[in-house]
């Protein structure tokens, strides 16, 4: 999930566009299609908007093969909530309608806009599930994911976002009510963002306990709702100020591990798409902010993200608020930085999706690193530094010649942490 400010405070970043009627109009322009409906659990082929090799988007045939139950919108890989709740702290629903018409090519087209969501949520997840295998990544399959899900906050009802609730262990997908843009469902870079989230969680989050007992993940309580079922909140108190200073170095800590998990999200988003500005698809006016191809000149160090937790005239932690913000700007940091890393020292400049996994392997490789060395800060009581992550992601590069260590030496954070003296680049590395 991530915020952007405006002035009535925070919002969702992640704005979908077009409209159901615009979506579903395109495809009875696009094909003749029949009236027959089809439960055919062969390799079928699903007109649904996909990305291009140039990142635009367009209805092209797809094979769906582990779509098994289109009929109530199940699968191999996916099990899909149709105006999801909980109940006793499981995701819950009644029994999902999907609705199919065959072209008279054979190609299979949602005829509606919680069929064509959920198609869509299954062609990349079953590719999700493809990249997991290659990379040696493990996760409950199916995965959950809510669709039409009724999420509130403070500020009311959520729209126009994408949340994976750790504590569900399923990801949200929200009705989006916005003009322009694609709607957030059927981007790409966003699902393999959130598809990100569910491997920090069961890799890191699960692994890791902070001193403020506070949950990590978005999502949050859960308030009697009615007929035994329970209201969607994210009205956790995962960033509230603490008066107690002995937990300030818990609270840095956790604000810096939140902020990895968002900008190795938007990095996975990159991965998985070969898009560095595919937020652009459903938010262009947050494209700047977001994209991942602009130049970092270095991590920031303990001192600097210390500056983005504790306010500098109280010397208190800032509202929930802020820090809601300032994850994201710290987030965006990690994310350029990995994109700069990888882009440079790839063969191709990331061009191919082969690439692109050797970065993404190395990643995953330097989770557990990351999470022993957090839980040892949190031990001791000391700040984390980001070059501990950084190190991590060094020691499993898949190239580490002299060119490397003078970028991994520019990029590493200026604190009390010795990274950058310890890098010795005046020779190649075996």
């Amino acid at each position: 999930m991530v915020f952007v400010k405006h002035s009535n405070g925070i919002v969702a970043l992640f704005k979908s566009g077009s409209s159901v009627l615009t979506v579903l109009g395109a495809f009875c322009a696009f094909l003749a299609v029949g009236c027959g409906r089809s439960t055919d659990t062969a390799e079928n082929l699903y007109r649904i908007p996909w990305p291009g090799e140039d990142g635009k988007y367009s209805l092209q045939a797809v094979p769906v093969t582990g779509f098994d139950q289109p009929d109530t919108l199940q699968g191999r890989y996916v099990q899909i909530f149709v105006n999801p709740y909980a109940r006793n702290g499981q995701i819950a629903s009644h029994t999902p309608i999907g609705r199919f018409v065959r072209s008279k090519e054979g190609v299979l087209v949602p005829a509606d806009y919680t069929s064509l969501q959920a198609a869509v949520v299954h062609a990349h997840f079953e590719r999700f599930h493809r990249m997991n295998q290659e990379l040696g990544v493990e996760l409950n399959w199916p995965v959950k994911v809510g669709i039409r899900s009724q999420v509130k906050d403070r500020w009311g009802v959520i729209r126009n976002n994408a949340i994976f609730d750790g504590r569900l262990d399923t990801l949200l997908l929200v009705p989006f009510v916005s003009k322009k843009g694609l709607p957030i469902a059927l981007n790409a870079g966003i699902l393999a963002h959130e598809h990100f989230h569910m491997i920090f969680q069961h890799s890191v989050l699960k692994r890791v306990r902070f001193k403020r007992k506070e949950r990590l993940e978005v999502g949050g309580k859960f308030s009697e709702w009615s007929s035994g079922h329970e209201e969607l909140s994210s009205e956790a108190k995962t960033m509230a100020a603490e008066e107690d200073p002995s937990l300030y170095a818990s609270l840095f800590n956790e604000f810096n591990m939140r902020a990895l998990n968002e900008g190795l999200a938007d990095f996975w988003g990159w991965v998985y798409t070969g898009d560095p500005d595919f937020i652009r698809h459903s938010l262009p006016s947050e494209s700047p902010y977001r994209r991942l191809d602009v130049k970092v000149k270095s991590l920031l160090g303990r001192e600097w993200i210390k500056g983005m937790v504790f306010n500098q005239v109280t010397e208190k932690p800032y509202s929930e608020q802020i820090l809601g913000e300032n994850i994201y700007q710290l987030g965006s940091t990690y994310a350029r930085v990995l994109h700069e890393l990888a882009t440079a020292t790839s063969e191709d400049e990331g061009r191919s999706f082969e690439s692109r996994l050797k970065f993404a392997r190395t990643v995953v490789k330097s989770l557990p690193s990351f999470a022993r060395a957090t839980m040892k800060a949190e031990a001791s009581g000391d700040y984390v530094s980001p070059n501990t992550f950084l190190r991590a992601i060094y020691e499993n590069w898949p190239v580490r010649d002299d060119s490397v260590c003078k970028l991994f030496k520019r990029i590493a954070a200026a604190d009390e942490d010795s990274f950058s003296d310890e890098l010795q680049c005046s020779s190649a590395e075996e």
